[in-house]
């Protein structure tokens, strides 16, 4: 693990040409005017709107650390995140296109441009809630489009409405320096109970040399889905890449078979391999987890309410789905992709559920370094 002082401290680097083509950052004074529109105010000097061709508006924050873009037409992602030191970006996007698009299927999550961060709400799995009532694939508000409530000198605030079960989820975007903090509040309108299981869902870009740190009280992963299958002496052995009903396979972190290391986001066939794993619960106020490369110095540290959110869920492809490679450490309220199974478990119903007029709220940090 590199010291602060290994890591790389070259100049800014300049906004990578062709992102710059894609979201106009050379035209922020013309661009600035259509948000002041949207807020019928003036927009603070940390602030820029603009828009990429697909006529998707972006908003952009900028540090001396750090540039964030966020889209919040497209289900409020946050769609780059660059270290301006390095010029790392971590946010990963598709191969062959820096282009963002809206999904040609709203409920399917395989149509969608899976670039950089989703929030699943109020499930990642697509299932049926205890009523008969449908949750869609990764949940309802990817593909939605977020209301812009507010900004201010440091950051924006952005929300939306599920219409299938009433739940209201606020999210404020916050930089300060080289730390991007979200601050959640989710809330339940209606006047049942309504499923609300979260899960943060970011994609990162995954690079030669790049290792996953967790805590040392991390021993263990709860396995959800593997390719390749694990060996049949693993107990509850994954079938063709998905996990038995009910129980899951436990393997060891950091080394998940031998030779095969997590920690260096290696797994069985590094050509055509995916996980989907869960940590046990972190104890205490804070979660962490960490990507970073010994050979550049770059760090990303995540940062949660672990006593809201007491899971993380860990997703890495190396080629084996759509031949795509990235990571994602996702802080979870739940050890599980379907809230139709978490409600079922005594010990996680009332995490993911609220009552009517209940409101929940939570914070994730991303420190770029």
């Amino acid at each position: 693990r590199p010291t602060s002082m290994q890591r790389s401290r070259s100049a800014a680097p300049s906004w990578p040409a062709g992102e710059r083509d894609i979201v106009g950052i050379g035209s922020c004074t013309i661009l600035r005017a259509s948000l002041r529109r949207w807020l019928k105010r003036p927009v603070p000097s940390p602030m820029t709107s603009v828009s990429s061709p697909q006529d998707i508006p972006v908003l952009g924050l900028t540090s001396d650390s750090i540039a964030l873009r966020c889209a919040p037409a497209l289900g409020g992602r946050v769609f780059s995140l660059v270290n301006r030191r390095s010029g790392r970006e971590w946010l990963w996007r598709q191969h062959g296109t820096r282009e963002l698009f809206r999904p040609s299927d709203p409920a399917d999550f395989g149509s969608g441009c899976f670039a950089g961060l989703d929030e699943c709400v109020p499930s990642v799995g697509a299932c049926r809630w205890a009523d008969g009532r449908k949750v869609a694939d990764h949940g309802e508000l990817w593909a939605k489009a977020w209301t812009i409530d507010d900004v201010d000198e440091s950051g924006f605030t952005l929300s939306v409405e599920s219409p299938a079960f009433g739940l209201r989820l606020i999210r404020a975007t916050r930089l300060a320096g080289s730390t991007v903090r979200f601050d959640y509040s989710l809330a339940n309108m209606s006047s049942k109970i309504a499923p609300a299981l979260w899960c943060m869902h970011p994609l990162f870009n995954w690079l030669e040399g790049d290792h996953l740190e967790l805590p040392e009280t991390v021993t263990r992963l709860h396995v959800q889905g593997v390719q390749p299958a694990l060996p049949a002496s693993a107990p509850d052995a994954a079938v063709d890449g998905a996990t038995r009903s009910g129980l899951r396979p436990v393997i060891p972190f950091p080394e998940m078979l031998p030779g095969v290391r997590l920690d260096e986001l290696m797994l069985a066939d590094n050509d055509a391999g995916f996980l989907k794993a869960f940590t046990d619960a972190y104890r205490g106020p804070v979660g962490m987890a960490a990507l970073w490369n010994a050979g550049t110095g770059d760090r990303l540290d995540v940062r949660w309410d672990s006593s809201a959110a007491p899971y993380l869920g860990l997703w890495l492809t190396r080629g084996g789905y759509r031949g795509w490679h990235h990571v994602a450490l996702e802080p979870t309220t739940a050890p599980h992709d379907h809230v139709d199974v978490a409600v079922n478990d005594p010990a996680l119903s009332a995490a993911v559920t609220l009552a009517p007029g209940e409101r929940r709220s939570w914070w994730v940090e991303w420190q770029v370094s």
